[in-house]
């Protein structure tokens, strides 16, 4: 009996060892086909990546690149010198330009009238009928080129004298408008309308610009 009792419980032992071996070679087996699995997608994931990395990088290549639209940049306005006069003294200077520019007005009526209003009978001074003599039509057509020549000048005195009323109101009267320079109170006094100190318009005067 013991005998027996003792092959059953050997075969017990035999048939549980065999059981966790199978179980042993059943997980290992298992193991070793996840790993190829795993290996495997881990190829495709690296084959795709792969991929969409080269299409990128043709896709830069081809493509051109959006030109840059550059703004543009605004200049900065230079800020204005202001002018070393008081108000009193602009008031003054204001005054003065107004008083020249009345006597420039009446200049050019006076002109005006005695060259382009009146006929040519009353330019030669013949009350009978116009000059017939050549010498005599010469001299009228000087004497009125010469007048519209003084008339021209005055207008170009009474643009002049607008400009500087006008730097009076914006405040910048009485300062070189090339140097920047204060120009002096004398020769304002004398030139009222003067828009350059004494240098720099001896200077354009050698150049030939003015």
């Amino acid at each position: 009996m013991k005998k027996a009792k003792a092959k059953k419980s050997k075969k017990k032992a035999a048939r549980k060892t065999k059981k966790k071996s199978v179980k042993k070679t059943v997980r290992k087996a298992k193991k070793k086909v996840l790993k190829k699995r795993v290996k495997k997608a881990v190829k495709k994931v690296r084959k795709k990546v792969v991929k969409k990395a080269v299409k990128k990088a043709i896709k830069k290549k081809t493509k051109p690149k959006a030109k840059k639209i550059l703004k543009p940049i605004k200049a900065k306005k230079p800020a204005k010198i202001k002018t070393p006069y008081s108000k009193r003294e602009l008031k003054s200077f204001r005054e003065l330009l107004l008083n020249l520019k009345e006597d420039v007005l009446e200049r050019i009526r006076e002109m005006s009238e005695d060259t382009l209003m009146k006929s040519r009978k009353e330019l030669s001074g013949d009350i009978s009928g116009y000059s017939i003599h050549l010498a005599d039509m010469a001299s009228d057509n000087y004497e009125r080129d010469f007048n519209l020549g003084l008339v021209s000048n005055e207008r170009r005195l009474l643009l002049e004298i607008d400009e500087a009323l006008k730097r009076i109101e914006e405040e910048t009267y009485g300062i070189c408008v090339l140097s920047g320079k204060p120009i002096s109170k004398t020769r304002l006094k004398v030139i009222p309308y003067a828009k350059y100190c004494k240098n720099v318009q001896e200077k354009l005067e050698r150049e030939g610009k003015l």
